[in-house]
């Protein structure tokens, strides 16, 4: 590139309750199921395989197994959960496949590689814990510049499954059923995943994925198994009788679906099914993570003593009998506090406990006193939890999540106490509790009995004896296997392979990833039912997309938000709604009464995020070039060149326009508008344009500009730059704290986003 001085003048289960319907404004109960319920101990089935015989990938393998797998490898995992959703940090055929975590050939645009740069790390990890040097992270980048794009399963000549497809395939099912049952059916899609060439095996998981999210939902008193309404098994059907729901549940669904991904059938649906508009599979896996609307299709009371009542369970009259056993766990992998766990049965319905205690709190709390809740004893010999969790089975033998405060009263967030950032580490929502459960309540080993019976335990000889009724010396352990075994056949009945994972995770928390993940144009393109080059000349042609998208969509990924707004405007939708729920809210289903609760406040602790764009991506040569970015946050910008000789110049902040600080969501334009310089592109071949945005950091390490030498900081060849230090010996700070923007801010100082973009010259 070519940098050209201008001066300012140059251009540049419901049916064992009473239901009611109500509006938004009424009283629906909001609840949070999800938390990771009585995880502790849990392993996950999909162990790393061989290190590859590609001595790059090799290498790599080796670096990420040695320095990531603990938290992102299926059957190595060091806690409760995969980090961030990420369970196979060493399936490198699988990485390279995910454009949201790598771009084969484009280190720098890759977030894998953004990741080592940074030294990311979960919070309760050590300072002491062993991080890649630089050497191994020039490794990784090595790999990752050879790594090539995994072949796909099918090419741009198959037609994509359209919205009229989809239209004739459940018009096709409702009329075999007949009037009466076809009404009663309702649809699903992964259509979008055979669009975007996804294999049998892949498709088959998460077909299962969706049959046991709604099983998890269902007071039907048998497992459902969905059925396939189309030749490639990507519409599923069921019928809401089967699961214990009315056309209220699915309309309450429905209505929330985000306009960009709901398919417009208007037209295309005869009318006598013209009110069951399917859903799409992985964003209702992402949906129902949320509390209130868990609570609301569940049908879930507000309070422990209620939901006790609804399962036909004496928890009065059992508890602190050997017919409520207990057990004690020391340290909670999830709140590092004691937890004590408790077991309740009548008939086939069972009820699991969970009281958490915080770290803070002390061991000797839980553990001096370990008759917590039973009223019949001293006060002294009651501890009292700072948060309850329940398990419990469905009619139908799948599992329910709820969690209440210390007076049993269902809330919709963790309380504070135990909230700690190994659960916000593994993640939260349905999706959490059900991955943490996979094979029914997770195994324990107590420690509390052999406590009771040491002599370290001085309580009175009549505690001591009610103690020892409560905490068996076997016992517990073989109902927590029974009951594994009983929900392990529910899902066999509902033909879920119970052991399958998807990328090593559990096969729902897979599928709400799905969701979440960032996209490039092929994926966009299957969502919309189209062809890659058919939608890119949709974007071109639509003026109420924002050209930056449009840009960015061409050089890379974008976001799901992002997403929804394209998929929106190429149909000519209103734009209001992409991102979250419909207009006009949803009717609620709640139990009859049903007092009002708080709901969540979301989340605000979002990363740290940087946008980088260029007009076009390809450039004749000798023409002039403006590169864009926006960040979210303030933050301080520098943009390096990497010309196709591997020669790297700082573009950004220069003697021009030293002033490199940017401001939430405004873009900037370099150079800018009235700069006195310009940028000419020169070499044939492609160039590279790195962005790092950083918070309170005014220039990346190994960057000293000095502009009375140099008016644009010339680094020289960026890989022996790149080698010499680019990036931090020390791990980046992390943020730290609760939720809802309590994190410190001495946290945030420090934060880095990093982007990347190719350019071609021609």
């Amino acid at each position: 590139m070519q940098l050209v001085r201008a001066y300012s003048e140059a251009t540049s289960g419901i049916r064992w309750r009473r239901l009611v319907i109500t509006s938004a404004a009424g009283s629906a109960a909001a609840c949070f199921l999800l938390a990771l319920s009585l995880c502790s101990d849990v392993a996950f089935a999909a162990p790393a395989g061989a290190p590859p015989s590609d001595p790059r990938a090799a290498q790599a393998f080796a670096i990420l197994d040695a320095n990531c797998s603990g938290c992102h490898q299926a059957g190595k995992l060091s806690g409760p959960a995969p980090g961030g959703d990420l369970a196979n940090i060493l399936s490198l055929s699988e990485l390279v496949a995910e454009p949201h975590l790598v771009r084969p050939g484009q280190p720098d645009a890759s977030r894998l590689y953004h990741v080592l740069l940074d030294r990311h790390r979960p919070l309760d990890l050590s300072a002491e814990t062993p991080w890649p040097d630089r050497s191994d992270i020039q490794r990784v980048r090595t790999y990752l510049e050879q790594a090539a794009a995994p072949a796909r399963a099918c090419g741009q000549a198959d037609a994509p499954i359209t919205a009229q497809g989809i239209a004739a395939a459940i018009d096709a099912a409702t009329t075999a059923a007949g009037e009466t049952v076809g009404r009663d059916l309702r649809f699903i899609t992964l259509s979008h995943f055979s669009n975007d060439c996804m294999g049998e095996w892949e498709l088959e998981g998460y077909r299962q994925a969706i049959g046991k999210l709604l099983n998890s939902l269902s007071w039907g008193l048998r497992p459902v198994a969905l059925k396939r309404i189309d030749p490639g098994g990507t519409i599923l059907a069921f019928r809401l009788a089967d699961i214990g729901w009315i056309p209220e549940h699915w309309a309450a669904i429905a209505a929330r679906e985000p306009t960009g991904i709901a398919l417009d059938l208007a037209g295309k649906l005869s009318s006598r099914v013209a009110d069951n508009r399917p859903v799409r599979a992985d964003w209702l896996a992402f949906a129902i993570r949320d509390s209130a609307l868990y609570g609301e299709l569940l049908g879930l009371p507000p309070t422990l003593e209620e939901l006790v009542r609804l399962l036909g369970i004496d928890r009065e009259g059992e508890i602190g009998t050997a017919k409520a056993p207990r057990a004690a766990i020391r340290q909670s992998q999830i709140t590092r506090g004691p937890r004590v766990i408790e077991r309740f049965q009548a008939e086939n319905r069972r009820l699991w406990l969970a009281y958490d205690t915080a770290e803070a709190s002390g061991e000797r709390d839980v553990f001096d006193r370990p008759l917590g809740y039973i009223r019949t004893v001293a006060e002294r010999y009651r501890f009292r939890a700072d948060g309850l969790r329940a398990l419990f089975t469905l009619p139908n033998g799948f599992l329910g999540y709820s969690v209440f405060d210390p007076n049993g009263v269902r809330v919709p967030a963790v309380p504070a106490a135990i909230d700690t950032p190994a659960a916000r580490w593994a993640g939260a929502g349905l999706a959490a509790c059900i991955s943490c459960h996979s094979a029914g309540p997770a195994p324990f080993t107590d420690a509390m009995r052999g406590h009771i019976e040491s002599e370290k335990f001085t309580a009175p000889k009549d505690v001591r004896d009610a103690a020892l009724a409560v905490y068996p010396a076997a016992g517990l352990a073989t109902q927590r296997e029974h009951d594994s075994s009983a929900f392990r056949r529910a899902m066999i009945q509902a033909g879920i392979d119970p052991d399958r994972t998807i990328h090593g995770l559990e096969i729902t928390s897979a599928l709400a990833r799905r969701y979440r993940l960032d996209l490039d144009a092929r994926a966009i393109a299957a969502e919309a039912g189209l062809r890659v080059e058919t939608l890119a000349g949709a974007v071109a042609a639509d003026k109420t997309i924002d050209p930056s998208l449009a840009h960015r969509l061409r050089q890379g990924v974008v976001s799901r938000a992002e997403a929804n707004t394209v998929l929106a405007a190429i149909r000519g939708l209103r734009p209001e709604s992409v991102t979250g729920d419909r207009p006009s809210q949803p009717p609620k289903v709640t139990l009859a009464p049903s007092p009002s609760q708080p709901r969540a406040e979301p989340d605000t602790e979002a990363p740290l995020r940087l946008l980088l764009w260029t007009e076009r991506s390809r450039y004749a040569s000798g023409e002039l070039v403006a590169f864009h970015a926006a960040a979210s946050a303030p933050c301080h910008l520098t943009l390096i060149g990497i010309d196709p000789a591997g020669k790297a110049t700082v573009l950004f902040p220069s003697e021009f326009e030293p002033d490199n600080l940017l401001q939430p969501h405004r873009p900037v334009t370099v150079p800018a508008a009235g700069a006195q310089y310009q940028f000419r592109l020169r070499e044939r071949g492609l160039e590279t344009i790195i962005g790092v945005c950083q918070v309170g950091v005014k220039f990346p390490l190994g960057i000293e500009p000095d502009y009375e030498r140099q008016r644009f900081t010339v680094l020289g060849s960026y890989e022996n730059f790149e080698r010499s230090g680019f990036q931090s010996d020390a791990p980046a700070p992390r943020t730290r704290g609760g939720r809802n923007g309590s994190a410190k801010t001495d946290a945030a100082q420090g934060a880095v986003a990093r982007a990347a973009i190719r350019i071609a010259i021609e």
